[in-house]
């Protein structure tokens, strides 16, 4: 779902982020947001949440998984509720 949100402007992912995080960068900057979305698509192809293949690190902490999939959620919500399509 945090990848399909960088879609939602533009089919090119680099450009439909940039309109997001301007978007959203009203109160708190725009590069906060990209820096955001950033890391945690870089935790999802690093780890196994997105990949499973055998170069991926695991995450055995229930507690963890929980604590990346809010954070990646609540991103996910913020966006979807302040951006006006």
């Amino acid at each position: 779902a945090l990848e399909r949100t960088k879609t939602l402007f533009n089919s090119d992912k680099r450009k439909g982020i940039g309109v997001i995080c301007n978007g959203l960068g009203d109160e708190i900057s725009p590069e906060f947001f990209d820096k955001e979305y950033a890391l945690l698509t870089e935790i999802g192809n690093n780890y196994q949440i997105r990949h499973f293949e055998t170069d991926k690190k695991p995450i055995d902490n229930l507690e963890t998984k929980k604590y990346l999939f809010f954070r990646a959620l609540s991103l996910i919500n913020l966006t979807l509720s302040r951006i006006k399509m």
